[in-house]
């Protein structure tokens, strides 16, 4: 693969993400920096290619940008920003990891391992902590899933292997030298799953019977807050147990945090498919004491939305939609 990047000067901080994939627009969040990703061409087939595109920016500013070519029919890999503007990007398709400089020089392109062959159904987890990356790898004829830490140079500080066969949540937090890894597998009939917390060095300290697809750590590391579709948890890391647990059995949790000893969790009905968005619609905002107490709960009357996030400005926390801002508390 041949890259080509531009450097441009920096600007003030920025928070946000904004992805254009094939016409659709999908917005994340990440820490002080953002990456507009753009795919361009009309390839149908093996000898033509499309080229994408990123470009880092600070405060709406262009820092760089990588442009890469790509296959037709190869899945788009990500490119994910340290928090002094170095990048990574993350391919799937042939298990590979291209490191970048803060000004868009290449560094290195290293294979996650290197018996693994192109395919299309691998899965690939990441998380940035700092400077340095976690990846989580499943892929289908794997009865493990590896796991890795690099930092921001390429280089690999560890690996391990986990028995779960699929990944489906990653969180990493440095400062407290502990991450959590949500996976399952399928086994005599029955599917099978955890969040195991390992520390930098792949020791297994503890694990969950949930698993997230979402989360955080909390409270200065002794907490871990997850979710997934249907199920929100609270994790005590100092007791080793479950410390609250909500299910929702027809809405789907769309986010849920922990904040100032509260946890507030957001459900909708299923969302809505409408060109290329997923629009909700809605929603019943949960407040709970750490302790698992209801505190409040009220839906919402909304237009439909298809970026939300919970924000907080002071001491009020709000829930924040492209259409509205409702006052949680």
């Amino acid at each position: 693969m041949n890259f080509i990047k531009k450097v441009f000067q920096n600007g003030p901080l920025y928070v946000g993400l904004f992805f254009i994939i094939s016409g659709i627009s999908i917005a994340q969040e990440i820490d002080d920096f953002s990456v507009n990703k753009e795919i361009s061409g009309d390839a149908q087939n093996h000898k033509e290619k499309n080229t994408i595109t990123y470009t880092v920016e600070k405060n709406q500013k262009e820092i760089y940008s990588i442009t890469n070519s790509l296959d037709y029919d190869a899945p788009v890999p990500e490119f994910i920003v340290f928090e002094d503007g170095a990048g990574v990007m993350v391919s799937s398709f042939d298990a590979s990891l291209t490191f970048f400089d803060n000004l868009g020089e290449k560094i290195v392109k290293l294979k996650i391992n290197k018996e693994l062959k192109a395919i299309y159904e691998r899965s690939i987890y990441s998380a940035i902590d700092e400077n340095n990356l976690l990846i989580a790898l499943s892929q289908p004829g794997l009865d493990y899933s590896l796991i890795q830490i690099y930092n921001e140079k390429g280089v690999l500080l560890n690996d391990w292997k986990i028995e779960n066969e699929h990944v489906n949540g990653l969180q990493f937090a440095k400062s407290q030298n502990i991450l959590a890894v949500s996976s399952y597998s399928w086994g005599s009939g029955s599917i099978s799953k955890n969040t195991q917390f390992f520390n930098r060095t792949g020791d297994l300290l503890q694990q969950s019977g949930n698993n997230f697809s979402s989360g955080s750590f909390v409270k200065n590391g002794e907490a871990f807050s997850g979710y997934r579709k249907h199920l929100y948890f609270l994790y005590d890391l100092t007791k080793k147990s479950t410390a609250f647990e909500f299910i929702s059995k027809n809405d789907i949790i769309i986010t849920a945090e922990y904040k100032s000893d509260e946890i507030i969790i957001v459900t909708t009905e299923a969302p809505v498919l409408n060109n290329g968005n997923w629009y909700y619609i809605n929603p019943t905002i949960k407040v709970f004491s750490k302790e698992g107490k209801e505190i409040s709960s009220r839906n919402e009357k909304t237009q439909p939305f298809s970026s939300f996030s919970l924000e907080q400005k002071d001491d009020r926390i709000f829930f924040k939609t492209n259409t509205d801002m409702i006052l949680v508390k």
